[in-house]
């Protein structure tokens, strides 16, 4: 697998979905600082939500393959800066999460705002269901 960096806005399923990958229960935690595994870097979502922190997020994207930038469509308050993904050094991709919570209308604007953001493509997955996860797991499987 591609060693990925996951972020996002508090509350987005970034440590859920890292759980799902890594084949853990699924626990919530609330992620506290940065934390590297061997193929899978979580990131607190105040270090996306407050701009003081996004040079800590380039730094640890250097030690990735590949970013994901992920978001919760059923936050009414969710802000993805436009371009954002051009500030790291390595790809980014969009996962819009909790797909089973949310309306198609809100599936629909998250992956917009994603696009926006420049993403180099959106996957929308539910990590709690698994629903989604095995088209994102392909794309993180491939030879780099």
């Amino acid at each position: 697998m591609y060693k990925i960096l996951l972020t996002g806005s508090i509350g987005a399923g970034k440590t859920t979905l890292t759980q799902r990958l890594s084949g853990m229960p699924i626990e919530y935690a609330k992620t506290q600082s940065i934390q590297a595994g061997e193929e899978i870097t979580d990131t607190p979502g105040e270090y996306f939500d407050h701009r003081v922190y996004w040079s800590a997020l380039r730094i640890s994207s250097n030690n990735v393959d590949r970013v994901l930038l992920l978001a919760d469509p059923t936050d009414h308050d969710l802000r993805i800066p436009p371009g954002i993904a051009t500030t790291f050094p390595r790809p980014v991709t969009g996962v819009v999460t909790k797909k089973s919570l949310a309306t198609p209308e809100q599936l629909e604007m998250t992956e917009w705002k994603l696009q926006q953001g420049g993403v180099d493509r959106v996957f929308v997955v539910d990590s709690i269901t698994g629903e989604g996860i095995d088209d994102l797991v392909e794309v993180l499987e491939c030879a780099k």
